[in-house]
């Protein structure tokens, strides 16, 4: 709805009559005149009017493909976008791990670091150490040595005492009897 074209087959703005100033009612009567012209001129020449109209339907369709192919790069800038975005968001969160595991790791070897300081014994731990081995050992070789003389005393008393010896004979002696009347008893029955 121009005010201006002078071709277009546009409505008059007569609803507009209350505010517009005297210039456009010149436009319009133009208008009208070169409507009726123009009509004169299609009337009388058809082929121009479908050549007209082809033409129109060639900047139509031309529109058409621009806006088509103006869509199509706007997808596939969009689509490039997203991916873009998907990447970085990727990076960055491969970056976060990284970062997460290279603390982790720094914090293991320190743990590391910490509990091999704190097993190191120092030397005066390790001479303690060594004297509570060569004590708790003194101990067990004099405990060793005691039961040893004790055993020697009581083998020597043994030994030395006839009475005991002719007790201990008396023993063995009813042993092997009563070994020797089971194994009748077993080999009668």
């Amino acid at each position: 709805m121009c005010l201006l074209c002078c071709a277009c087959s546009c409505q008059p703005l007569s609803h507009l009559s209350e505010w517009q100033p005297s210039y456009i009612d010149d436009i319009q009567c133009q208008r009208a005149e070169n409507f009726k012209v123009n009509d004169q001129v299609a009337f009388k020449n058809p082929q121009s009017t479908f050549c007209a109209d082809v033409q129109e339907q060639h900047k139509l369709s031309a529109v058409a493909d621009w806006e088509h192919k103006t869509d199509s790069r706007i997808k596939a800038l969009n689509v490039t976008k997203r991916f873009e975005v998907l990447k970085d968001r990727r990076q960055a969160d491969i970056g976060r791990r990284q970062h997460e595991l290279a603390d982790k790791l720094a914090n293991e070897e320190f743990a590391l670091q910490q509990e091999l300081l704190s097993s190191q014994t120092t030397p005066e731990q390790r001479r303690a150490e060594l004297t509570a081995r060569a004590r708790t050992l003194a101990a067990k070789r004099e405990a060793e040595r005691q039961k040893l003389a004790a055993d020697l005393y009581e083998q020597q008393f043994r030994e030395n005492c006839d009475l005991l010896r002719g007790k201990e004979s008396q023993l063995a002696t009813y042993h092997i009897q009563d070994v020797q009347q089971q194994q009748v008893m077993s080999s009668s029955s």
